[in-house]
């Protein structure tokens, strides 16, 4: 790695360390602002009233009974209360489809090339 390539990486290391270290710093001064001992006792005093109501209103929605649900229709009293006919389910056919037959002709392959064997050109053979 050159010198330049260092440099600049080594630069934008340091603005990383400047920016996250200023965002840290504005998070606990915003951490610092908010919290519970900065209320008064009056203002803690009406949200736990709010919080009782709440509370009370969730006990009675819980122990009421929720009404009962409209019977349910039977196949048979449907078909009767319905003036329009009941379809017959459609019937799903399959039908495969042709197979595709794709032939790849490779001249030679798997076969032992006669070079291979040193049958070209008179080499190999022996002269009398």
């Amino acid at each position: 790695m050159n010198r330049r390539n260092a440099t600049i990486i080594s630069l934008f290391l340091a603005l990383a360390l400047v920016l996250g270290t200023a965002a840290m710093l504005r998070t606990a001064q915003l951490g610092a602002r908010s919290t519970v001992s900065s209320l008064t006792a009056a203002q803690i005093a009406a949200r736990s009233s709010k919080l009782d109501g709440f509370e009370a209103q969730l006990r009675t929605a819980a122990s009421q009974v929720p009404p009962a649900l409209p019977a349910a229709a039977t196949p048979a009293t449907a078909r009767a209360s319905s003036p329009a006919p009941a379809r017959q389910p459609q019937q799903v056919i399959y039908v495969r489809p042709k197979p595709v037959v794709q032939t790849v002709s490779r001249h030679g392959e798997g076969r032992e090339s006669e070079a291979e064997h040193g049958h070209e050109r008179g080499e190999g053979e022996l002269d009398d």
